[in-house]
């Protein structure tokens, strides 16, 4: 049996799972490898390796197969927390301060926050992506604000993914718009 010391919902959908660890007759076995066995074993599908965090002590362990299957106990590093998601393609959930509906249809967003796992990050780029999120489907030209100075944030793919993480200006406002559009033609600027 798999047991957490604390669970955290995250407000993406996922959760985080502190020392994770197996329940054994000889007592508490800390996991030492096998992450996407572990969520799995926990009733969730994938992982987010950047907040996979290990320890920095060795204790007996156990490998978990990606069936969950237990392995060998060893003495060896463990797994302090983890983050585990409900799929295994996992879009992160984006929020605003404000979402104020135009006129024509449109939104207009302001301080748009991505939360992947545990954190929130400010959007860097990635308008279209973050339209998506929302469940739009076309980004508005010319709606974007940017902060003035720069901070810790992540850019986001067509589809809302997170592609990289890095530092930057910040969209503080964006527009976005559901456009007509062609079976299986994306809308412009896409």
């Amino acid at each position: 049996m798999i047991r957490a010391d604390r669970v955290v919902d995250n407000p993406d959908s996922s959760k985080t799972f502190f020392r994770p660890h197996i329940v054994a007759e000889t007592g508490e076995l800390g996991i030492r490898r096998g992450i996407p066995g572990a969520c799995r074993l926990l009733g969730m599908e994938g992982y987010l390796s950047a907040y996979v965090v290990w320890s920095n002590r060795l204790e007996s362990g156990v490998a978990i197969g990606d069936d969950g299957t237990l392995g060998e106990v060893e003495h060896a590093a463990y797994v302090e927390s983890m983050t585990c998601t409900a799929t295994r393609a996992h879009l992160p959930e984006l929020e605003a301060r404000s979402i104020d509906e135009n006129a024509d249809g449109s939104v207009m967003v302001r301080f748009p926050e991505i939360h992947h796992g545990p954190r929130r990050f400010p959007v860097l780029s990635g308008h279209a992506g973050a339209c998506r999120l929302l469940g739009y489907n076309t980004p508005v030209e010319d709606s974007r604000e940017w902060s003035r100075g720069t901070r810790e944030g992540v850019s986001l793919a067509l589809d809302g993914a997170i592609y990289e993480e890095g530092f930057g200006t910040t969209l503080t406002a964006l527009g976005c718009n559901n456009a007509p559009q062609k079976p299986g033609l994306r809308p412009a600027g896409m």
